[in-house]
C-alpha cells in the first residue's frame, strides 16, 4: 500500500525489499539526488509505541555517529505524516547468516578478515560509548565487491552510556531482555548492567559459528538456552568441528563468563583471532575512512526480531592488509641481502685479480725505476742504447753443451748457458761508455751506471 508514497517530498517508495520484526525496508528514489536509496519504515503497529519510536530514532542516531566503512551509512531520518522513516545507502550482497546457510562454514583466513572489519566498526562505536547489544550474523552484511566487505547493521538495540536520550527508556520494561538469545552474553540473559564486553562475547560466539558452521549455545527452550549460556559447562569448539590450533583457548577467553577475564577490547580480540586463524602476528589496523558515495542496497532477512540492511561502497581503504604481503616482504629483504653479499664478493675478487703483479711487467718496471734514479744526462744515454733481450732458453739453444764428467750435469748446463749468453751479447754490440765524471755532480751515480753496464742492463 506504500508503493508510490513520497516521504518528505523527496523519497518515492518503489519496491518492498523485505521485512523484519519492527518494520520493512523499501527501495526508493531520491528525487533530490536522482539516485536509489533504501528507506526503512516502522511497522504501523508500533507507530504509537514510545519505546519503538525511541528505538527507531536511536538506530538512526547511533549509526550516523559512527563514520566507518564497515557501518551502514544513514543519509536522513525523520517523520512524515506520522510515519517515521530512515533513509540509508543501498546495498547488494547477503548477510553473514545467509552465507553460512549457503556454505556451512568459512575458512579461517576469511573468518579473521571479515570479523576484523566488524571489530574495527565496533571499536569505533565503543570509543563513543555505543554498545551494539544485538550483534549476530544477521546484522553483519557482506557487500559484494572484489572482496567481501563486512558492514555492521541495526543499531536499534544499541545503548550509549553518555546519556543519549533517556537511558532508562532503552528497555521496554524493567528487567526486559534486549538482543538475540543465541548470541547474548550472560549479563544480558540475566538482565544485568551491559557494557562493551557484551559485544565481545557475541563476537566470540559468531567467530565460533563461522569456523564450525554450528551454533555453540543451544537449548530446547529459552530457559534451556539461558542455562547453556550462564550455567552449563562451557562447550569446546574443537568437539564440534576441526578448528585452528589455539582457537579453543581463544573462544574460552572471548566467551568468559567472568567479565574481568574476558578480552577487554575489540581490537585485542580481533588481533588474537587473526593470530590463531592465520598463524601470523597481526598487522597494523587499516585506517577507517568514511565512504564517499552510496551505490546500491539490498536487505538481509534472517531473525524475525530485527530488520537487517546493509550498504555497498567502493572504498579501497577498507581492504585489510594481507599476511601474504608480510611474507613476500620478508622474502624480498632476504633476497636483497643475498644479492648485496654476492655483489660485494664479486667486486672484491675482481679487484684482487686486477691488482695482482704481472711477471712481464716487473722487469720493465725495475729498469724504469733504475733509469729514473740516474742523472738526466745518464738517463739520455741509457735510453738511446737498445737493450739486448737474452733469455736462458735461447742461449741454451744456440750453444753446444758438453757435460763434464767431474761436474754434475746441472752445473755444466748453467755455466755453458752463462758463457754463451756473455759471448752472444759481446758480439752483437758494445755498450756506450759512461759519461765523464764532469757530466755529473754526483760521482756515485757514475759508479752505479758502470755497475749497471757491467751487469748487461
Amino acid at each position: 500500500m506504500f508503493v508510490g508514497l513520497v516521504l518528505a517530498q523527496r523519497y518515492e517508495l518503489i519496491e518492498k525489499l523485505g521485512a523484519g520484526g519492527m518494520g520493512a525496508v523499501w527501495r526508493a528514489h531520491d528525487r533530490t539526488l536522482n539516485a536509489e536509496v533504501a528507506v526503512k519504515l516502522i511497522d504501523p503497529d508500533f507507530v504509537e509505541s514510545p519505546t519503538a519510536l525511541a528505538r527507531f530514532r536511536r538506530e538512526a542516531q547511533a549509526a550516523a555517529a559512527i563514520r566507518s566503512t564497515h557501518v551502514v551509512q544513514i543519509l536522513d531520518h525523520g517523520v512524515d505524516g506520522g510515519t517515521p522513516f530512515i533513509a540509508m545507502e543501498l546495498l547488494k550482497g547477503e548477510s553473514l547468516a545467509q552465507r553460512l546457510r549457503k556454505v556451512g562454514h568459512l575458512a579461517p583466513e576469511l573468518t579473521a578478515r571479515l570479523l576484523g572489519q566488524v571489530a574495527r566498526a565496533l571499536a569505533l562505536a565503543h570509543e563513543q560509548g555505543i554498545v551494539h547489544r544485538d550483534l549476530k550474523p544477521d546484522n553483519i552484511f557482506l557487500v559484494r565487491e572484489d572482496e567481501d566487505l563486512a558492514k555492521v547493521l541495526d543499531f536499534g538495540v544499541a545503548r550509549k552510556d553518555d546519556n543519549l536520550g533517556d537511558t532508562d527508556g532503552l528497555k521496554t520494561r524493567t528487567g526486559a531482555i534486549l538482543g538475540t538469545p543465541y548470541y547474548m552474553s550472560p549479563e544480558q540473559a540475566t538482565a544485568q548492567t551491559v557494557d562493551h564486553l557484551a559485544d565481545i562475547w557475541s563476537f566470540g560466539v559468531i567467530a565460533c559459528e563461522c569456523l564450525t558452521g554450528k551454533r555453540i549455545f543451544t537449548g530446547d527452550s529459552i530457559g534451556g538456552l539461558f542455562h547453556s549460556i550462564c550455567i552449563a559447562a562451557m562447550p569446546v569448539p574443537s568437539q564440534l568441528c576441526s578448528v585452528p590450533p589455539g582457537f579453543d583457548e581463544w573462544f574460552a577467553r572471548a566467551a568468559e563468563r567472568n567479565k574481568s577475564a574476558r578480552f577487554q577490547s575489540m581490537k585485542e580480540a580481533a588481533d588474537e583471532l587473526r593470530k590463531v586463524c592465520t598463524g601470523h602476528p597481526s598487522l597494523a589496523e587499516a585506517v577507517d575512512v568514511p565512504p564517499e558515495s552510496a551505490l546500491s542496497i539490498s536487505v538481509s532477512l534472517g531473525d524475525p526480531l530485527m530488520l537487517d540492511t546493509a550498504v555497498q561502497t567502493t572504498d579501497p581503504s577498507s581492504t585489510s592488509i594481507s599476511t601474504t604481503q608480510s611474507r613476500s616482504g620478508s622474502r624480498a629483504r632476504v633476497l636483497i641481502f643475498v644479492a648485496a653479499t654476492f655483489l660485494a664478493g664479486f667486486i672484491l675478487v675482481t679487484w684482487r685479480w686486477l691488482s695482482r703483479p704481472t711477471p712481464s711487467g716487473s722487469t720493465a718496471s725495475t729498469v724504469s725505476d733504475r733509469a729514473m734514479s740516474l742523472h738526466p744526462a745518464q738517463q739520455s744515454a741509457v735510453a738511446a742504447s737498445p737493450m739486448p733481450s737474452v733469455s736462458p732458453s735461447s742461449a741454451l739453444k744456440d750453444s753446444p753443451i758438453v757435460p763434464d764428467a767431474k761436474t754434475p750435469l746441472g752445473e755444466n748446463t748453467q755455466k755453458a748457458a752463462v758463457r754463451k749468453a756473455s759471448t752472444s751479447t759481446a758480439g752483437k754490440r758494445a755498450l756506450p761508455s759512461p759519461p765523464s765524471p764532469q757530466a755529473s755532480a754526483n760521482g756515485h751515480v757514475n759508479k752505479r751506471v758502470t755497475d749497471d753496464n757491467a751487469a748487461g742492463i
